[in-house]
C-alpha cells in the first residue's frame, strides 16, 4: 500500500485505504464514482497529515453503540437498575434509532422531549432518559449535546387507608396478597427484596429476615426482626407452613418465602404488573403504584414514634432526606397531631390542678361600653 493510502474496487462501490493510529483503515465511500474515493482519501490524508483526524470522522458512531456502551457498563458494574436502563433507551429508540450520535443535537433532544410530553409522561421519566443518554455519550467518549432543563416535582403524597389496602388486596391473586402485606407492614422493595426473599434469609430463632451485602439496592446488608410483630410473625409463619406442606406432597424442595402454585410445578413470581393494574382499577384507584406501600411503612414507623436512624436502618434508607420524603405529613397526621398536643395540655392540667393546663389564658379584652 502507498505510504499516502489508495483507492480500489470492491465489486462497483469505490473504497478507499489509508494507515491511521497504527492501524489499516479501510472505509466505503457508497459510490460508483471514482471522483469520490479520490475526493474522500484527499480529506482524510490531509486531516492525518494536520493532525485534526479522529476516530468519530473515520466511522461516525450511532445510536445503538451509545446503548451497547452504557449496557456494557451496566453488566460489569452489575447495576440493579439494568431494566429501567433499558426502559429508557427503548423510549429514546423511538426517535434516535439508527442516528449518528453526531446528528444528536441539543435541538433533536427538545423535539424529543416535546414529544414526550405530548405523550404525557412525566418530567421525571423524561429527565430520567435524558440522563441514561448523557451517561452513554460518556462512555463512548464522546461529546454530549446540551440537555434540556425540566423542572421536577415528583414527589409522590399517596398513602393506603386501611379500606383503601383491603380494596385493592382482596382483588388480587391468592397466592400474591401475602406479598402485599408484608410491603405495607415492611416498608421494603416488593421487587427487589421480598420476592427474592428465600428460607434461607429467614433465621426461626432469632425471629428475624436477613438480606445480605449487595441484595439491596444500597449493597448495604438489612435486618429485620418480624418477631416482635405479630402481623408480620404471622404472615412468615403462614408461608412456612404452605411450604411445609407443598413440599411433603409433591415431593420437592421450596426455596421461596413467596411463590405461586401451578397445577405441576410451584414458581417463584417473577411479575405483578399486569395482577397489580387489574386489582388498583377494580379498585377504583388507579393512580396507586406497589411503591407506594413503602411511603405506608415510612409514615407507620413515624408515628409511632420509632427514632428516625432507627427506622431509616428498618426500611433500607441511607440518608434522612429520603427517609422524610417517604414520611410526608397529610391531614390526618396534622389532626392526630394537634388531638396529642390537646391531649398534652389536659394531661398538664390534671397535673397542675388549674384549668389551662401549661399556658395562661389570653386575656379577653372587653369591648368598651359608650353612655
Amino acid at each position: 500500500m502507498a505510504k499516502r493510502g489508495r483507492k480500489f474496487l470492491r465489486g462497483k462501490i469505490w473504497w478507499i485505504q489509508y494507515w491511521f493510529n497504527g492501524k489499516d483503515r479501510r472505509e466505503s465511500t457508497h459510490s460508483t464514482n471514482e471522483s469520490v474515493a479520490d475526493r474522500l482519501l484527499t480529506k482524510r490524508i490531509a486531516a492525518k497529515e494536520g493532525e485534526t483526524l479522529t476516530e468519530a470522522a473515520i466511522r461516525p458512531l450511532r445510536f445503538k453503540d451509545l446503548q451497547a456502551a452504557i449496557e456494557r457498563d451496566y453488566r460489569k458494574e452489575q447495576n440493579k437498575s439494568f431494566d429501567r436502563m433499558q426502559d429508557a433507551f427503548q423510549a429514546l429508540a423511538a426517535k434516535f434509532a439508527g442516528w449518528k450520535t453526531t446528528a444528536i443535537t441539543d435541538v433533536a433532544l427538545e423535539e424529543y422531549v416535546d414529544k414526550r410530553l405530548e405523550e404525557g409522561r412525566a418530567h421525571a421519566t423524561i429527565l430520567y432518559e435524558l440522563r441514561m443518554l448523557r451517561r452513554a455519550f460518556r462512555l463512548a467518549k464522546r461529546p454530549c449535546p446540551a440537555m434540556p432543563s425540566l423542572s421536577v416535582k415528583n414527589v409522590r403524597k399517596e398513602f393506603f387507608e386501611e379500606e383503601e389496602f383491603q380494596a385493592v388486596v382482596h382483588r388480587l391473586p391468592i397466592y400474591f396478597q401475602p406479598v402485599m402485606v408484608a410491603a405495607c407492614l415492611m416498608g421494603w422493595r416488593t421487587q427487589s427484596e421480598l420476592l427474592p426473599l428465600t428460607w434461607k434469609h429467614v433465621n426461626w430463632k432469632l425471629g428475624t429476615v436477613s438480606l445480605l451485602i449487595g441484595e439491596t439496592k444500597n449493597d448495604e446488608p438489612r435486618v429485620y426482626p418480624f418477631g416482635d410483630f405479630p402481623e408480620l410473625k404471622a404472615i412468615f409463619e403462614a408461608r412456612w407452613q404452605e411450604t411445609e406442606r407443598l413440599q411433603r406432597e409433591r415431593g420437592i424442595v421450596i426455596p421461596w418465602v413467596f411463590f405461586r402454585v401451578e397445577r405441576k410445578a410451584v414458581k417463584p413470581i417473577k411479575s405483578y404488573t399486569t395482577a397489580w393494574n387489574n386489582a388498583r382499577v377494580k379498585a377504583g384507584l388507579p393512580d396507586r403504584w406497589v411503591h407506594d406501600f413503602r411511603r405506608c411503612g415510612a409514615r407507620s414507623l413515624r408515628q409511632a414514634g420509632v427514632a428516625e436512624s432507627v427506622a431509616m436502618t428498618l426500611i433500607g434508607h441511607k440518608t434522612p432526606s429520603i427517609f422524610r420524603r417517604y414520611g410526608i405529613v397529610d391531614d390526618k397526621d396534622l389532626r392526630v397531631g394537634v388531638g396529642q398536643l390537646a391531649a398534652f395540655h389536659a394531661q398538664q392540667a390534671g397535673v397542675s390542678g388549674t384549668k389551662y393546663g401549661t399556658v395562661s389564658p389570653f386575656p379577653v379584652q372587653k369591648k368598651e361600653q359608650h353612655g
